[in-house]
């Protein structure tokens, strides 16, 4: 299915898929200039608020857990030894992108991350699990490297362990914040605990990975709400350079609410 308004917009009134793959048509250009963009450092990008073609977004910039703030262009010449040209056409690549989500979801406010990463082994591990976002839908693509991991709709005895497991961690925690109050750490030791449990009980569980050409919605939801059709998803063995990229479309109340969830109280 390609990345098209129609279809996209026949997908986020669909109740039936937690995730939709659509094909993305790139210029042989654009194609050439992904194929040779070069990612030599690992930083991330986020932008919170209105989006048109003109907009030149100021956003969060991260390495090695210390924020600045940086346009995107900026942001995109830090990535690696890339020519002027190059990185222009990564910037309208993005754009286009976005600009299609925006206009399928008639909506002009976005949260966009894009995070470039080099090989590491932090998801030799994977780390299933879903978006918290009530009621929302997501677009996600990669550029370069392997993309996001998502267990397969089809695959209903997976998808119930994981919910299964789920249901064990949320009662753990709980059970901890109602002893000891909420500490951040410990509560994160007991993610990280269940980690593990997951890898081993979804060993087997049916894997779909899309093509880098390729872009995928997936439903996000809180998980008190128990909607069994949120996209289960991880990343993948980080054993390439990566450029990933993700779209959330918003009104201006929603976005700011995501960035104020997210964003960090101090510099």
């Amino acid at each position: 299915m390609s990345l098209t308004k129609t279809n996209i917009q026949k997908y986020i009134k669909n109740t039936d898929t937690s995730y939709k793959i659509f094909d993305i048509k790139y210029t042989e250009k654009e194609k050439q200039t992904i194929d040779n963009f070069k990612i030599n450092n690992q930083i991330f990008f986020s932008y919170y608020g209105i989006f048109n073609e003109n907009t030149l977004m100021n956003g969060d910039y991260y390495k090695n857990n210390i924020r600045n703030i940086i346009n995107i262009i900026d942001f995109l010449y830090k990535i690696g030894n890339n020519t002027e040209k190059d990185i222009k056409i990564i910037k309208a690549i993005i754009y286009k992108l976005i600009n299609k989500i925006t206009k399928s979801y008639d909506k002009n406010y976005i949260w966009l991350d894009i995070r470039s990463r080099l090989p590491n082994k932090e998801f030799d591990i994977t780390r299933w699990h879903t978006d918290g976002f009530e009621n929302q839908t997501k677009f996600i693509t990669l550029l370069k490297g392997p993309s996001t991991l998502f267990i397969d709709d089809k695959d209903i005895k997976s998808k119930k362990t994981y919910f299964e497991i789920i249901d064990k961690i949320r009662k753990e925690i709980n059970k901890f914040i109602e002893k000891n109050g909420v500490k951040i750490g410990e509560l994160d030791k007991i993610n990280n605990k269940y980690r593990k449990v997951f890898d081993i009980k979804l060993k087997d569980a049916k894997i779909i990975q899309p093509n880098n050409n390729q872009g995928v919605i997936y439903k996000t939801d809180l998980p008190k709400n128990n909607n069994k059709l949120m996209g289960i998803h991880s990343e993948p063995i980080n054993d390439k350079p990566r450029f990933f990229i993700s779209v959330m479309c918003g009104t201006k109340e929603e976005i700011n609410k995501i960035a104020e969830i997210r964003k960090p109280k101090s510099t």
